[in-house]
């Protein structure tokens, strides 16, 4: 099992950073929840640093 922190960012498409948390990591599975509702609606990149290396997924915030 991994073991250590998870660096938590969300960045706009201009490359600014809008978010950012820590979390600690214990085993291979992560689940959590952060607030965007303050976020306009567009598109973000979210990028997780872990313990196993670096991933990043993007997603589109619209108000529902």
């Amino acid at each position: 099992p991994l073991e250590g922190q998870m660096e938590i960012h969300i960045y706009d498409l201009t490359g600014r950073r809008v978010l950012s948390r820590q979390e600690a990591v214990w085993g291979t599975e992560f689940r959590g929840q952060m607030n965007i509702s303050a976020l306009p609606d567009a598109v973000y990149i979210l990028m997780l640093e872990t313990p196993s290396g670096a991933h990043s997924f993007r997603f589109v915030k619209t108000r529902q």
